[in-house]
C-alpha cells in the first residue's frame, strides 16, 4: 500500500481525498459501494503510518515522483479510524487552523482506556475505546469525542448504552464530547466545539482571521458533504 500512496500522491488526486485514502489503508474499515452498508467495518489495517512514513522518507530520498507531497500530508494522518466519518473528524481535527482545519492535533484515534471501579461496573467491561482521545497536560483531564452516527446509535437500546457509556467515562474523571452527524455537518458547532477542548486542555488560540474562517467553511464543506471521504471505489 505504500508505494501505491506515494504513486497516488503524484496524481492530481485531491489533498484532502488523499490524506483520507491513508487515513483508510491505515484504518479497520474499507469503503465498499457494492456492499449493503457501502462500508465494511472490523477489519485489519493494510498498513501503519510507521510503514507509509518509512516508505515515503525512503522514496523522498531517490527523488520518486509523489513522494515530497506524500511526505507533506502525512503529519495530518493518525492510524485507527473505524469508519468514513471518524476520518472526517481526524482530517479536521487534525490539519492546523491555516489550512482550514480545526487545529486540534495530538488526538489518538479508538484508544483502550481503562475505567474506574465503579465506572466499571456500571458499564460492565474494565475499559472502553475511545474514538478520539486527547491527553491533558498539568494536572488537566484528559478529552474524549465520540461520534455516534445515525446508523448505530438512534435506537433506544443504543442511546440507553451511549448513556450508560458517557456516564462511566465522566466518572472515570474523562471530559466527554458527543458528535452526531448532524453536528458534524454544522460548521459552526464544530468550531464551537474545537474551542471548548482546546480551552480544557489548556490550550492558548488566538482568534482565527477571516481567512482562516473561509479556509474552513471550504475544508469542512468539502468533507462533510462532498467527496473529502476518500476514493468512493473502495481502498485505493
Amino acid at each position: 500500500m505504500a508505494p501505491t500512496f506515494v504513486q497516488l500522491a503524484s496524481t492530481s488526486v485531491d489533498d484532502l481525498d488523499l490524506i483520507a485514502v491513508a487515513y483508510e489503508i491505515t484504518g479497520s474499515y474499507c469503503l465498499a459501494p457494492w456492499s449493503e452498508r457501502s462500508c465494511v467495518y472490523g477489519i485489519e489495517p493494510l498498513t501503519t503510518v510507521e510503514e507509509l512514513a518509512g516508505y515515503v522518507m525512503a522514496a523522498r530520498a531517490v527523488e520518486s515522483r509523489g513522494a515530497a507531497r506524500a511526505l507533506r500530508l502525512l503529519p495530518f494522518v493518525r492510524e485507527g479510524s473505524a469508519s468514513p466519518r471518524e476520518t472526517d473528524l481526524a482530517i479536521m481535527f487534525a490539519l492546523p487552523r491555516v489550512r482550514g482545519g480545526l487545529g486540534l492535533d495530538g488526538f489518538r484515534l479508538n484508544k483502550e482506556v481503562e475505567l474506574a471501579g465503579r465506572a466499571a461496573e456500571l458499564l460492565g467491561h474494565p475499559s472502553i475505546r475511545a474514538d478520539f482521545l486527547w491527553k491533558g497536560r498539568g494536572g488537566r483531564r484528559d478529552v474524549m469525542a465520540e461520534y455516534e452516527s445515525n446508523e448505530w446509535h438512534l435506537t433506544s437500546k443504543a442511546i440507553d448504552r451511549d448513556a450508560r457509556r458517557r456516564e462511566a467515562v465522566v466518572s472515570s474523571g474523562y471530559a466527554v464530547h458527543r458528535i452526531t452527524n448532524e453536528q458534524l455537518l454544522d460548521a459552526g458547532h464544530l468550531l464551537t466545539l474545537a474551542e471548548e477542548i482546546a480551552c480544557e486542555l489548556g490550550r492558548n488560540r488566538h482568534r482565527p482571521s477571516k481567512r482562516m474562517l473561509d479556509r474552513y467553511a471550504f475544508v469542512h464543506d468539502k468533507i462533510a458533504f462532498g467527496s473529502g471521504v476518500g476514493l468512493k471505489e473502495g481502498r485505493a
